[in-house]
């Protein structure tokens, strides 16, 4: 990014990794004039002229209300939390997550948490998990904050015998997807639109480019895929379907298909 900086292009667009890494380089870039639009993650330090994101606490409110319909009323929900509490994205999906159980009055017990958003990080979750709760019934549902992690973790509690489990996660793999539809664990998968988000982006870098203003922070929705809603759900690549009702009860009966912007 240094380097973008150096040749001053008309306008930068990034996908950061690391929500503190690029501050320097975006600090340099807002000195030298240069507007940069960053989508999926944020960065902590300098000024974005536009910021693109997939809605990341609606993606874990919708699995938090589509789990807590699936339990009896009144039953207190044993947890298992995958969590990464490093970059914005992931900590806005578990907050969006508890706020919906807590919404939905479905009291919940946490029994432990375990970090992954890596293939190998959710292997080593899951073999801590399964030495951690052995028995079978002593888990009700795991949330994944992304598909990265969890699928190894529903790979692991797959292949264990743990089909008593229920998974709920973020992303929109289409192993995920594939689960869902086989009935393997995964009951629900919050998808993000990875295409139209950065169709998005490049709608407003040139917007920028052109001297237009644009939104300062857009929130793409995400599709929440259960198997009630397949057919429904087109894949990463888009377009973002039609709104529709959901089947299962919450405080939203409709599932939005708009993005929102502020300015």
């Amino acid at each position: 990014m240094q380097d973008m900086v150096a040749q001053r292009p008309a306008v930068i667009i990034v996908q950061p990794t690391d929500n503190a890494a690029l501050a320097q380089p975006l600090r340099a870039a807002n000195a030298a004039g240069i507007p940069v639009v960053a989508y999926d993650q944020y960065i902590s330090g300098g000024k974005l002229a536009a910021y693109v994101t997939s809605d990341n606490r609606q993606a874990g409110y919708l699995n938090g209300e589509y789990l807590a319909a699936q339990f009896p009323p009144g039953k207190t929900l044993r947890l298992i939390l995958v969590e990464y509490p490093h970059v914005s994205s992931t900590v806005e999906r578990l907050e969006g997550f508890l706020d919906a159980l807590r919404e939905r009055q479905r009291s919940y017990q946490v029994l432990r948490r375990y970090e992954a958003v890596q293939p190998a990080e959710g292997r080593a979750a899951a073999v801590a998990l399964l030495r951690d709760f052995p028995a079978p019934g002593s888990i009700d549902a795991v949330f994944t904050v992304n598909d990265g992690g969890g699928l190894a973790i529903v790979d692991a509690l797959d292949k264990a015998g743990r089909q008593e489990i229920m998974v709920a996660s973020i992303d929109g793999d289409p192993q995920s997807v594939e689960n869902i539809r086989a009935g393997r664990l995964t009951r629900i998968d919050s998808a993000q639109f990875c295409g139209p988000l950065g169709a998005q982006a490049m709608r407003h870098a040139e917007a920028l480019a052109r001297g237009r203003p644009v939104p300062q922070h857009t929130l793409l929705p995400v599709f929440p895929v259960t198997r009630d809603t397949l057919s429904r759900y087109p894949g990463w690549q888009g377009p973002i379907p039609a709104s529709f009702r959901k089947s299962w009860p919450s405080s939203q009966p409709y599932w939005n298909n708009l993005p929102q912007n502020t300015p």
